[in-house]
């Protein structure tokens, strides 16, 4: 399968973790990033490198995860730390630099992770717009296979729970906001292994 038309949430694992969405652009979606996507070549390769037992893919998945939670500081205090040469924790560093040494054998890859992409009001609609079509297979179509549409709501339609987009913000930060590739990728692998290996023991 090289495209699949998004009306709806598809389930192809185990219900814990397809609750957290694994699927690239349906994680993109949720963060209200709809031009982040990857294409099946990159997806292939990626996957590659998330399951390869070697040195070089151990390198790149540890640079991943170190990187995309660690703020490292710049002389800058910000509740409390900051001072240069400074680490602290944080659940995404959106400035982080994913790349690898260029003769890397994953270079590549890295390059891939450390795309930048903006965030924008005009993308609240368009993604709401994943709700409407998913819907729609429901009430005028009649169809039985889209699940969890309002996953795909704003805070225009469900001010309490909806996608943290609007005019003004994104989730917690104003526009216009950065996120990568990497974050994306980081925030996926990260939660998987909340729910397997540390909320189900």
């Amino acid at each position: 399968v090289t495209n699949i038309k998004r009306d709806g949430m598809w389930r192809f694992s185990k219900k814990g973790i397809q609750l957290v969405l694994p699927e690239f652009y349906s994680r993109a979606l949720k963060w209200a990033y709809p031009k982040m996507n990857i294409t099946t070549f990159t997806a292939e390769r990626v996957l590659n490198v998330l399951s390869e037992d070697s040195v070089d893919a151990f390198e790149l998945r540890k640079n991943m995860v170190f990187k995309g939670t660690t703020f490292f500081g710049n002389g800058t205090i910000e509740n409390g730390v900051g001072e240069k040469g400074e680490t602290a924790f944080v659940l995404e560093n959106a400035e982080a630099s994913f790349l690898l040494e260029e003769d890397h054998k994953y270079y590549d890859v890295s390059v891939w992770m450390d795309q930048t992409f903006i965030s924008n009001p005009d993308f609240c609609p368009e993604v709401e717009n994943f709700y409407h079509r998913c819907q729609q297979q429901i009430d005028k179509f009649k169809q039985f296979w889209p699940a969890r549409c309002s996953e795909w709501m704003t805070l225009n339609l469900d001010p309490a729970f909806g996608i943290q987009c609007n005019d003004v913000r994104i989730w917690s930060n104003s526009h216009p906001y950065p996120k990568k590739n990497g974050n994306l990728l980081e925030s996926i692998i990260t939660e998987v292994m909340w729910e397997e290996t540390i909320r189900k023991g």
